[in-house]
């Protein structure tokens, strides 16, 4: 399974415990997965960034997106555990 890790920006991807977050991935796919990390692009980053009186907040740091035939799903639930067990 091919799975692209989407995050808002190097220093919000390096607040995850990233051991935890491959763990979730193999838990989920087996040793048959392929991680690709990406940037989010601008229109992504503006849908999980806030302002609230010039002051920009962040409300996702990253997205799990599995990058099937033809088609991308977006994992929360694969997100929530690596955030649940995985912050720091």
């Amino acid at each position: 399974m091919q799975v692209e890790i989407r995050y808002h920006s190097l220093w919000m991807l390096r607040t995850l415990d990233l051991n935890h977050l491959v763990q979730v991935l193999f838990d989920e796919y087996g040793g048959d997965v392929s991680l690709s990390c990406i940037p989010m692009t601008e229109s992504e980053r503006g849908e999980v960034t806030t302002n609230h009186e010039g002051i920009d907040g962040i409300q996702e740091r990253f997205w799990i997106v599995e990058d099937g035939n033809n088609s991308q799903l977006r994992r929360t639930d694969l997100e929530m555990r690596t955030v649940d067990f995985g912050q720091k």
